[in-house]
């Protein structure tokens, strides 16, 4: 818990930070001035300042996700992959105290799985943050006047635009990206182990 935690949070910060900064690629595409269509010279000389420096930052910002995904891709597997059995263990053993020992007893369990859910909760909500911006940004480029600028403009649109259709997913070694979708996955998934050792007690019980 001592190593989770700090890491989670420092992770939290990074991504909301890319995904801040992937919020204000938006919205220099969205700023992005064409020109009078009578003037436009289609092939003319257009030196495309403007969109060469966007394109360059939304290349440095993926990069620095994808450093961000390599740096904390083991500690995101162990949690997002161990979570479900830890989070069954503690519920499993408030329900079967409850019957023999009351309500006090359990309380520490049930903090305790709440306490992991939470933990799973705050990687899930950044992953599912950069995803959503990362996505973004090719709808900006979509919005942007690009109809009003030269061909060179509209070859570095069509970059940004292709690039961006893939979102960006931390990820769990690749094995499960950060979404609110694994989140669900997560309780769902200790629901089941839940109602099968459940169901393994009774048996036995019986």
């Amino acid at each position: 818990m001592c190593i989770y935690t700090p890491c989670d949070y420092m992770l939290l910060h990074l991504s909301f930070s890319i995904a801040a900064l992937l919020s204000l690629v938006q919205i220099d595409l969205l700023s992005l001035k064409g020109t009078n269509l009578k003037d436009l010279d289609f092939y003319g000389d257009d030196n495309c300042e403007d969109i060469k420096m966007i394109v360059k930052t939304h290349q440095m910002l993926l990069s620095l996700a994808g450093r961000l995904n390599k740096i904390f891709k083991e500690i995101i597997f162990s949690q997002v992959y161990l979570s479900s059995v830890i989070i069954c263990c503690y519920l499993f053993t408030a329900v079967f105290q409850i019957s023999k020992c009351g309500v006090a007893p359990i309380l520490g369990d049930l903090m305790a799985s709440v306490g992991v859910l939470v933990e799973i909760f705050t990687l899930a909500v950044p992953g599912q943050v950069i995803a959503d911006t990362s996505s973004g940004i090719a709808y900006a480029a979509y919005q942007s006047p690009w109809y009003e600028r030269s061909y060179k403009f509209r070859k570095y649109i069509a970059i940004i635009i292709v690039r961006a259709q893939k979102p960006f997913h931390l990820s769990a070694l690749g094995f499960s990206d950060l979404t609110l979708v694994m989140f669900s996955k997560v309780v769902s998934t200790t629901w089941s182990y839940l109602s099968l050792l459940n169901q393994m007690t009774k048996n036995l019980d019986l």
